[in-house]
């Protein structure tokens, strides 16, 4: 599945040594054809570089 800039992603790992919390809800704010490079916090206060591997698309079942 492409995620393309401006989608919500749930954060699953951390290999990119980002600030997010694992489980945190974020939005893609940079993507590349091998998929995302950063994400903000949903309040917009900070954004950390992220790799395609620390993250997944939102599904129903996550809260955000």
């Amino acid at each position: 599945m492409k995620i393309n800039v401006g989608d919500l992603v749930k954060v699953v790992g951390n290999r990119a040594c980002h600030g997010f919390e694992i489980g945190e809800i974020v939005r893609v704010t940079d993507a590349c054809e091998h998929g995302v490079d950063s994400c903000k916090h949903l309040d917009g206060s900070d954004w950390w570089m992220v790799g395609w591997y620390d993250v997944e698309p939102v599904t129903e079942g996550d809260q955000v």
